[in-house]
């Protein structure tokens, strides 16, 4: 049931995007969901469009740095860490430790 649920999300927020693709909530939403049907590099793509859209927004850095490190590209995931957490977000503390000082 949890699968067919997922897909019938996965078909709006993408028809969202589709509606208003300057919607960066969307693009981060689809993101999100594309995470959880396990599809991560498509999940990354739909936040880093979020994050061109937004690309202040701290809570989509935290999600795009976490897609990151969950692929091994540890380098392109801190940067966005660091920015999440000067934004505000707590960074869970086996992350934390790896960006230094004020984590």
């Amino acid at each position: 049931a949890r699968s067919g649920r997922l897909d019938v999300a996965l078909r709006l927020l993408r028809r969202a995007t589709e509606l208003d693709p300057a919607s960066a909530e969307a693009h981060f939403n689809l993101g999100v969901a594309r995470d959880l049907a396990g599809r991560p590099d498509e999940a990354i793509a739909a936040v880093e469009t979020a994050l061109g859209l937004r690309p202040d927004d701290a809570r989509m850095r935290l999600a795009l740095g976490m897609l990151y490190l969950g692929r091994g590209r540890r380098g392109e995931a801190l940067p966005h860490l660091e920015a999440a957490r000067r934004g505000g977000l707590e960074i869970p503390p086996e992350i934390a430790a790896q960006l230094g000082p004020g984590s």
